[in-house]
């Protein structure tokens, strides 16, 4: 799929972050809880480190959400006490929930398009 514009992922972020003021999904996979607690964080801080996400933050998408049908991913990254980290959230706001997906260490070296920008 083609390179979100940086307009695009601010609209992304106005609605996810919208939505996430009612309603927060941290998905509680092992990966992703054993992440936030080596870092000494809680969902409460992940979720902060998501709401500090900018279009600077993008690596890709959005792509279809191959667990489910309706809605895209979104994959962003950023370094938490040196660590880099990779998310993925989902634009899936039918039902007003924002959802992180994947919050845990990046398994390689992340990209970056706008973030020399």
């Amino acid at each position: 799929m083609a390179q979100a514009s940086q307009s695009d992922i601010t609209l992304f972020f106005i609605d996810f972050k919208r939505v996430a003021q009612d309603k927060f999904i941290f998905v509680g996979r092992k990966v992703n809880l054993d992440c936030i607690s080596r870092l000494g964080i809680t969902i409460k801080g992940a979720k902060n480190i998501i709401f500090g996400l900018t279009y600077r933050d993008y690596i890709s998408g959005p792509d279809k959400d191959r667990d489910r049908k309706m809605g895209n991913v979104w994959v962003f990254g950023t370094l938490v006490d040196k660590t880099e980290v990779y998310l993925k959230l989902s634009d899936n706001f039918k039902c007003n929930i924002a959802k992180c997906i994947s919050f845990h260490e990046a398994n390689y070296r992340c990209t970056y398009p706008y973030k020399a920008n």
